[in-house]
């Protein structure tokens, strides 16, 4: 599918996830409400896999956890935000973490959640909210990408008049 079809469709299709997280009961409590939301969740052990899966498949949003053995959630993120219609990233880490989630955050991350989650909805809630952030970027690209040809014949119509 190309970039531009996903763009326009991308409210029409269930929301595509990728969850990744060293630990299978944080895949389970976390992926449990996203599936019951109605989400496609695709799940990923580590950050090597969460990268692999990231090349082959568009994803509207990644959660991620921050410390992973090998690669981590800082890759994760990195990779993610390379992709042609990047996701948006969702940072999970525990209590001891909050400086290096706060640095996600400067890198780029959508928001952090402490881990495991206070409250079942609290995901949920953010993944929403994820969602909607990625539907507006998509949006204000695809008007940007209008207004170019117009702003370009403007231009040479100035030019021309002066």
């Amino acid at each position: 599918m190309a970039s531009d079809d996903r763009r326009h469709d991308s409210a029409a299709r269930p929301a595509r996830i990728l969850l990744v997280d060293d630990s299978s009961i944080t895949r389970i409590i976390v992926g449990r409400g996203l599936k019951s939301a109605g989400m496609l969740i695709e799940e990923a052990r580590d950050g090597a896999e969460a990268l692999q899966l990231l090349t082959a498949n568009a994803y509207d949003v990644v959660i991620s956890d921050l410390s992973m053995p090998g690669i981590d959630g800082f890759a994760v993120l990195a990779g993610a935000r390379m992709q042609p219609v990047p996701p948006e990233v969702i940072i999970l880490s525990g209590s001891e973490d909050i400086q290096r989630a706060m640095d996600a955050l400067r890198l780029g991350a959508h928001a952090y959640l402490a881990k495991p989650p206070a409250h079942p909805d609290e995901v949920l809630l953010t993944v929403r909210r994820a969602l909607e952030m990625k539907r507006l970027r998509e949006r204000c690209a695809l008007l940007e990408e209008e207004a170019t040809p117009r702003r370009a014949r403007a231009a040479r119509s100035r030019a021309a008049a002066a």
